[in-house]
């Protein structure tokens, strides 16, 4: 009775297929009830009823919610199938549905889905009762970067917040301190592609050089602006996913390495220990915030926290800037209407610079 009721209580969350799987495992345990059956059989079918009574409630559509993608697989859930073709499964699902928007398990986590970039607008106006920032910053800090909950609870503390959350509008936001970080990271980048090879791959020809000059901005000419803590960058990135979603760092020996060696970079960088002036005030407005806070703290933050919580902004800033500079350069290459445009407008801005050559090559 219990099997039957959830099937067609949820019914609405997912296609009739699936309903009528269920029931039919539900039927069968309860006609298999009411003969006698080997204790062995017995112990089976229970489990068996346990499992789709877990899969009925994992796949469930709560009120408000858009379509779910169904999966048989508990906890993982779409991992698997996402890990596997993202692009490809994104496309896949949004057809089935025929909605922009759904809802899928990826490592035991309800993530919403958006496939049409028109919807982010509506996104960012909901209230913070359902779109939380802080929450999920601390929860991924913990999980990926292995921050002490302690150091992080004090990190992220009311007012702390609210101090960081002032330091990323100023740091980001006002003309002279933007224009620092756009300058250093147009000069990084200049210097950086002088020796990217003639012919690569997308890929293999930008990542570098995007990633020293992001840094370059970031923290100065220092030990962050390397091709070592590119590759320490790429070696944790690849497991960012698995550790976000909340597997144990401890399962990948490789990226946690990686992240020591970047976390351990906040001590030995001469420029960022010393608060030097080449370093972004965003960079050194935190580093002063956290230092407070360690201070001011109850118990004595783990040596590591401050370098843990830095590392954030290495891989925030690099993880968003390089997907998006490459796949500006791919559309760019393969559509020679915007290909244009821009030549265009770049052309206007530098023909009235007079210290700026103002011909460009069409290559």
């Amino acid at each position: 009775f219990f099997f039957c009721s959830a099937v067609f209580r949820m019914a609405p969350s997912f296609s009739h297929r699936h309903a009528a799987y269920a029931a039919a495992l539900a039927c069968g345990g309860i006609v298999g009830a009411r003969h006698s059956v080997p204790p062995s059989v017995g112990v089976c079918s229970a489990v068996c009823l346990v499992y789709l009574a877990a899969i009925l409630w994992q796949n469930r559509r709560k009120a408000g919610e858009p379509p779910v993608v169904w999966s048989w697989i508990l906890f993982v859930g779409s991992a698997i199938a996402f890990g596997k073709g993202p692009l490809a499964w994104l496309k896949r699902q949004a057809g089935e549905f025929r909605s922009d928007t759904f809802v899928a398990i990826i490592a035991g986590k309800r993530t919403v889905f958006l496939t049409n970039p028109d919807d982010w607008p509506k996104v960012l106006r909901e209230p913070p009762s359902r779109l939380e920032f802080k929450a999920v910053a601390m929860e991924v800090t913990e999980n990926a970067f292995g921050v002490c909950k302690a150091d992080l609870t004090s990190a992220f503390a009311p007012a702390s917040h609210k101090q960081a959350q002032r330091g990323f509008i100023q740091g980001l936001q006002r003309p002279d301190h933007l224009g620092d970080l756009t300058r250093a990271a147009a000069d990084g980048l200049i210097t950086s592609l002088a020796d990217v090879p003639p012919r690569a791959a997308l890929f293999e020809t930008l990542a570098p050089p995007l990633f020293e000059s992001t840094m370059r901005a970031l923290t100065g000419d220092g030990v962050f602006a390397t091709g070592a803590c590119y590759r320490d960058f790429r070696l944790f990135d690849r497991s960012f996913a698995f550790l976000a979603g909340g597997a144990p760092l401890a399962l990948f020996p490789t990226s946690a390495a990686a992240l020591r060696r970047i976390v351990d970079r906040f001590s030995s960088d001469p420029l960022y220990a010393a608060d030097d002036g080449s370093v972004s005030y965003l960079m050194r407005s935190r580093r002063a915030l956290f230092l407070e806070c360690a201070a001011s703290a109850e118990r004595a933050w783990q040596p590591s926290s401050h370098g843990r919580v830095q590392s954030t902004m290495v891989w925030a800033a690099a993880a968003n800037t390089i997907p998006a500079a490459l796949w500006t350069a791919y559309w760019l290459a393969r559509c020679e209407e915007a290909r244009s445009r821009v030549a265009r407008e770049i052309e206007r801005k530098l023909a009235t610079e007079p210290d700026v050559p103002a011909a460009l090559a069409d290559e």
